[in-house]
């Protein structure tokens, strides 16, 4: 089950390109589509992984492919001018910072599992995330979408000091 778990979260970093090239050719359908089989991985992967024990790689990964899914999403939308720079790149910065966190701790031989807040932003993240790819620019729904983004990318930087003072 741990490989399954490896799998899926492979998968959730992989599908990020077609998600990139179907949001920068706006294809939302597509990219709706990929987008959602990836972020559904999530939960399948912790499915998987709450069923054994997980291994220090996949404890790693799952939360590094999360983090590879967001930025690239983010940057994609950015590219296509579906979302303001400024949005995709404190998206992007805060993702970036806590992967750094992670692997230094992953390095470290220690382990921070994820905690309620976290596993909030992620769904929120994430939901937002689908709702904004899946909703043209210039339909009425594309605004409140890019509004959900803003707060979890505020709900984003209120977890960022549990990761900055861990070691």
């Amino acid at each position: 089950m741990r490989a399954a778990a490896n799998a899926l979260a492979a998968f959730r970093a992989l599908a990020t390109l077609p998600i990139f090239w179907a949001v920068t050719h706006q294809e939302h359908g597509i990219a709706f589509l990929w987008f959602a089989a990836a972020a559904l991985s999530d939960l399948a992967d912790g499915w998987f992984a709450r069923r054994t024990r997980p291994s220090a790689l996949g404890a790693l990964l799952d939360p590094l492919a999360d983090k590879i899914l967001v930025a690239g999403t983010a940057l994609a939308l950015a590219v296509a001018r579906s979302i303001p720079m400024e949005l995709a790149a404190l998206l992007i910065a805060r993702e970036g910072i806590v992967a750094a966190a992670r692997l230094a701790a992953f390095r470290a031989r220690t382990h921070h599992p994820a905690e309620r807040l976290g596993k909030v932003k992620t769904a929120v993240q994430l939901a937002a995330l689908a709702l904004t790819v899946a909703a043209h620019p210039l339909a009425p729904a594309h605004g409140p979408a890019v509004a959900l983004l803003w707060v979890a990318a505020l709900i984003g930087i209120a977890t960022m000091p549990r990761y900055r003072f861990r070691g």
